[in-house]
């Protein structure tokens, strides 16, 4: 968790948009599209990461991805399958970009690295034992699960 902080902040840093009062502003998509791949590894991203991040804001820039969270009822379905087709993306970075941009609580994030610890201190360790365990487990909480992840991040960085 601490590395992904460190990215974000280097990444608002690097593109450097500031508020009058001098405190730093997330970039658009447009202002990340126009780094280069050894600017994002200079600021600490992964060849990969640095690759991945670049060819989604060209996506948004370009049009390709549209994300436009003033719908009702966004079109979970096929954003999911637009990020899925970028190299780079899995389910967790999906479902996560759908509960931060859309506010989209019935993300699944078994595969979140605190989800099945957070389940072994709620449950039998027996009854949750890989993530396939935990994505059937959370079912049970459709259309709430992200809710559910949030309490289990917090069992297991409370300390349970």
């Amino acid at each position: 968790m601490a590395a992904a902080i460190s990215l974000h902040r280097k990444l608002i840093q690097l593109v450097g948009l500031q508020y009058s009062s001098s405190l730093y502003c997330y970039p658009y998509a447009r202002h990340v599209a126009d780094l280069s791949i050894g600017d994002l590894r200079q600021a600490g991203f992964s060849q990969s990461k640095a690759q991945t991040l670049l060819t989604v804001s060209q996506m948004f820039v370009s049009g390709e991805l549209i994300l436009n969270n003033t719908q009702k009822e966004p079109p979970i379905k096929q954003i999911c399958q637009q990020l899925l087709k970028i190299h780079g993306i899995g389910s967790w970075t999906v479902n996560y970009a759908l509960l931060r941009g859309y506010g989209w609580l019935s993300g699944s994030l078994h595969d979140d690295a605190a989800v099945a610890p957070g389940l072994h201190v709620l449950l039998n360790p027996a009854e949750v034992t890989d993530e396939n365990q935990a994505q059937q487990w959370l079912e049970n909480f459709v259309p709430w699960r992200t809710l559910v992840a949030a309490h289990l991040w917090e069992l297991v960085f409370s300390g349970g």
